[in-house]
């Protein structure tokens, strides 16, 4: 079978144990400051850009699979509400032919920072892992509005959306874009708010976590996302 999945990957307790490659990652499309962010829709603030697409469907699938042959975690960079769509198709449909329970597969999209409201249960449906960086939003907060109007911010940076539709976040830094202190991450998911209290209630405060959540996020749930296949079902 083509996709005989979870094999062991190829790169694996090299170098006397010390060295091991369990994950691939992908990039479909680029940032959103620099309106490379693949959308739905053209950026508000640039008419007909709706960003890059780094991949082609079929190539970004024929290199899923070929991740699943051999036995890797896929993590994909989808920022645009567009590559979050193509990168949610696609895992389904590579799930759907493997016949294994997408569990399984840990795979993971890196960053998920604009999502088609349509799209967000979708997540949680497939087990699909939300690999965030809740600093971001307090980074971007000045200036995502102008490229996206108002409307498209009910799925930005929308943290507390993903966990009331029961999605695992793994809580990450980008470093060395941002700080790689957890705990800048994990005041940023709470607050909403940047380093300096700003804005005063939080930037899209409905989006916030909670402090057990945010603390999760940059423990357990980041250490389940780190590990791919079946290597740490306790880490629920």
């Amino acid at each position: 079978d083509p996709l005989d999945a979870l094999a062991a990957p190829a790169i694996l307790n090299l170098f006397g144990g010390r060295f091991s490659a369990r994950a691939v990652k992908f990039s479909l499309d680029g940032a959103l400051g620099s309106r490379g962010a693949a959308l739905l829709a053209p950026y508000a603030d640039e008419a007909g850009n709706s960003g890059l697409m780094q991949m082609t469907r079929e190539d970004f699938k024929a290199a899923c699979r070929e991740a699943l042959q051999k036995g890797y975690q896929a993590a994909t960079h989808c920022i645009g509400d567009a590559a979050n769509r193509l990168a949610l198709d696609v895992y389904e449909e590579i799930f759907r032919e493997s016949g294994r329970d997408p569990r399984d597969f840990r795979w993971r999209i890196e960053h998920a920072q604009i999502v088609a409201l349509a799209d967000s249960a979708r997540f949680a449906r497939l087990h699909v892992i939300l690999a965030m960086q809740p600093v971001h939003a307090t980074s971007d907060m000045k200036w995502a509005e102008e490229r996206l109007g108002k409307e498209r911010l009910a799925g930005a940076y929308a943290g507390r959306k993903f966990r009331d539709a029961g999605c695992r976040i793994a809580g990450g830094s980008d470093f060395p874009v941002e700080s790689e202190n957890p705990f800048h991450g994990i005041y940023a998911a709470m607050t909403r708010q940047d380093a300096d209290g700003n804005p005063e209630g939080g930037w899209l405060p409905g989006e916030r976590l909670t402090r057990e959540e945010a603390f999760l996020a940059y423990t357990r749930w980041a250490a389940f996302a780190g590990v791919a296949g079946m290597l740490a079902d306790n880490l629920m």
